[in-house]
């Protein structure tokens, strides 16, 4: 797969194409068909010379939109005296997007002392992606407001991290790396972050 985004990581792809037989070639195309059979990308030529042994893809269709979506490139060369050979590439993903995410956490005021009640903080996640999942991290600050400035400070707190899809829930105790306990009637800051196995974020 790649992310055509300009970002600098896996921008474009490289299909590369090797025809054995070259004599009496009438024609060949190179597509890149979508999912649903559509060519999204077509080159072609009469010579076999002007065959590329090397191309690379930018990600965008003869029409110059970036689709996002599951692709194989095919190879077809038509022969003078009537025969076709065809090969095609495994299926591959353009995606440029980054991951989407919903996120809901509860109860939206917890008090983690061992009375019972809303100890702990439930944090679902919902990630959905066209690619295979990287990593993420799920980050809590502590913010103190400076005296005087006014200057919001920002210190990690607590924090989970991992490769792959993380799970749908997590639970946390109101304590820090370190062992300390959360302010009472403080709010705490979380950020969410994931990137897919093409860098998008």
């Amino acid at each position: 797969g790649f992310s055509p985004n300009g970002d600098g990581v896996a921008d474009t792809l490289s299909v590369s194409s090797i025809v054995n037989q070259k004599d009496g070639v009438a024609s060949w195309r190179l597509a890149f068909v979508d999912a649903s059979g559509a060519a999204r990308k077509t080159l072609s030529g009469t010579a076999i010379a002007s065959l590329p042994a090397k191309l690379t893809w930018d990600g965008k269709g003869d029409d110059g939109a970036v689709v996002q979506g599951q692709y194989t490139a095919v190879l077809t060369v038509d022969y003078r005296k009537g025969d076709r050979a065809e090969a095609k590439t495994a299926a591959f993903t353009l995606d440029s997007e980054g991951p989407r995410l919903s996120l809901s956490v509860g109860p939206q005021y917890f008090s983690p002392d061992n009375d019972g009640v809303d100890d702990e903080l439930k944090v679902s996640l919902g990630v959905a992606d066209l690619s295979a999942l990287d990593t993420w991290r799920f980050d809590i600050y502590e913010v103190a407001v400076q005296e005087g400035s006014g200057d919001r400070k920002e210190r990690l707190f607590f924090s989970w991290n991992g490769r792959g899809r993380p799970a749908e829930r997590l639970t946390w105790d109101g304590r820090s790396q370190r062992g300390e306990l959360v302010e009472a009637a403080t709010d705490y800051v979380y950020r969410f972050s994931i990137q897919d196995a093409w860098g998008n974020k």
